[in-house]
């Protein structure tokens, strides 16, 4: 019974062949699009799932008296310490980095790279392994 239906099915998409490529062509990419989109939503759901306690991590950010005084996502500098000694309960650690800017050159070529220099406390804070290399901190 079930090759019958095989026969007539073959039978069918040879008689219309332009028109079962079409179809073909379309739940494939139907398909692989379906999986893409899907792979692309559970690697987003997946990005904070290794920091440790993600859901109490927050950001310290300055809302500046005048435009362009100071970048958005940035604070004074003793504040995490600061909240740290007089809230221990509330605040378990801080992250501070500075970001500076570099110039390379090579020949006559100029590149501005934004460097980072921060401290090892965001590998215990964020429950990160080192590599390599010593932890200072």
């Amino acid at each position: 019974m079930i090759r019958n239906y095989i026969k007539i099915a073959f039978r069918n998409l040879i008689k219309n062949r332009l028109f079962s490529v079409v179809n073909i062509v379309g739940l494939t990419a139907g398909i692989l699009f379906t999986m893409l989109i899907g792979a692309y939503i559970w690697s987003e759901l997946q990005v904070n799932k290794g920091l440790r306690n993600a859901d109490r991590q927050f950001f310290l950010s300055s809302k500046w008296k005048e435009e362009g005084m100071g970048m958005p996502m940035t604070t004074l500098a003793p504040i995490g310490r600061r909240l740290k000694e007089e809230y221990p309960s509330l605040v378990a650690n801080y992250y501070r980095w500075d970001g500076i800017t570099s110039v390379i050159s090579i020949g006559d070529k100029r590149f501005r790279e934004g460097i980072q220099i921060g401290d090892s406390t965001l590998l215990s804070m964020y429950g990160f392994e080192l590599q390599a290399g010593k932890c200072f901190g």
